[in-house]
């Protein structure tokens, strides 16, 4: 059984409040402000709920119609709810980058090797990174681009900065959660 609809309270508020530990407490005054959040859930499937960010003026419609169509998704792809915990998508996280909410610290670039690697799904090794960064925190959500400033992945760091320095250069610092790279690798 499929259903797509506005999330509840619980919804909500597990979203807000996995945001506001990983990346920002400010997030929710502007993501209430003109969107809405819908979930979609398939029973029938293994599937975790996914969540979708709807404009207000895109809601209204979906409220007035997804009754009579079988909606799967709307708007942007924002992520997922897995065991009370929300995970933001690639494409969540691009719609937020337009509104500066992630730390200078966040934003690792890689050499063009290492944006082969991360597009095959690899995890980041310590020799990837273009500019060591300055203030890394253990288990810090961090934002990967290529050398043209082109968002390729979100990872999350597995050391503090003390740590980073005294790696080796194949040491992985950081592990893959989502790339672009997965859209071509995926079973279809």
């Amino acid at each position: 059984m499929r259903e797509f609809r506005i999330i509840n309270e619980i919804e909500k508020e597990i979203l807000l409040n996995s945001l506001s530990e990983s990346i920002s407490n400010n997030l929710k005054q502007l993501l209430e402000k003109d969107f809405k959040f819908y979930i979609h859930l398939d029973k029938s499937q293994e599937e975790f709920p996914s969540i979708f960010l709807v404009k207000d003026e895109l809601s209204k419609l979906l409220t007035e119609k997804v009754v009579s169509f079988n909606t799967n998704s709307a708007g942007i792809y924002f992520g997922f709810i897995k065991r009370g915990k929300f995970y933001l998508s690639l494409e969540g996280t691009q719609f937020l980058l337009k509104f500066n909410i992630f730390s200078p610290d966040q934003k690792i670039i890689i050499d063009r090797n290492g944006e082969k690697s991360v597009l095959y799904g690899n995890n980041i090794l310590k020799k990837m990174v273009h500019k060591d960064p300055k203030n890394l925190f253990r288990n810090k959500f961090l934002l990967i681009f290529n050398q043209f400033n082109e968002l390729i992945s979100i990872a999350v760091s597995q050391y503090n900065f003390i740590e980073y320095e005294n790696l080796e250069p194949d040491s992985q610092f950081a592990i893959n959660l989502m790339d672009k790279g997965y859209y071509l690798r995926r079973q279809k």
